[in-house]
């Protein structure tokens, strides 16, 4: 991880580490080959610049992912994908699919967000979650994700 993204977290946002939270400062998928334990929620921001490195857009990395989640957890991705490459966000979309049950995704300004589960979750359900459980410095953003969630089984 960029230290530079951790100095931001930090000094913008409050984040720290604290017993509900460890920052790494290590690329998500090689953290994951190294430890063994579950999450309730893994979240990776994928791109380098405006594009996602290879190593994440494969089969192997969202199946680590799945794999390091609780039955009730939930992986989230970040990605900013140019709608003009149209393969790269085909091959996310099919990677994401082939490790996850269900996923969603939301689309705004340049972002799309993927939200992907190892069991069954309805819309309705991912739409309850983001209203309940949201930092109020985010509820812009919450408002802009409920606005374009799309199940994309």
């Amino acid at each position: 991880m960029d230290d530079r993204i951790i100095e931001i977290a930090v000094k913008y946002f409050n984040i720290g580490e604290n017993l509900n939270l460890s920052i790494q400062r290590t690329g998500v998928k090689e953290y994951l080959r190294l430890v063994e334990k579950s999450y309730d929620v893994i979240i990776a921001d994928a791109f380098i610049g405006d594009r996602i490195p290879k190593d994440i857009n494969t089969k192997e990395f969202f199946n680590l992912c799945e794999n390091h989640l609780r039955s009730d957890g939930v992986f989230i991705l970040n990605s900013i994908v140019d709608e003009n490459d149209k393969k790269e966000v085909k091959d996310l979309k099919r990677n994401i699919k082939t490790a996850f049950k269900t996923h969603y995704s939301a689309s705004y300004d340049e972002n799309t967000i993927y939200f992907a589960f190892p069991r069954n979750v309805t819309q309705a359900e991912v739409r309850e979650k983001l209203r309940r459980r949201v930092d109020p410095r985010l509820k812009v953003t919450v408002e802009k994700v409920l606005k374009t969630l799309n199940v994309n089984n």
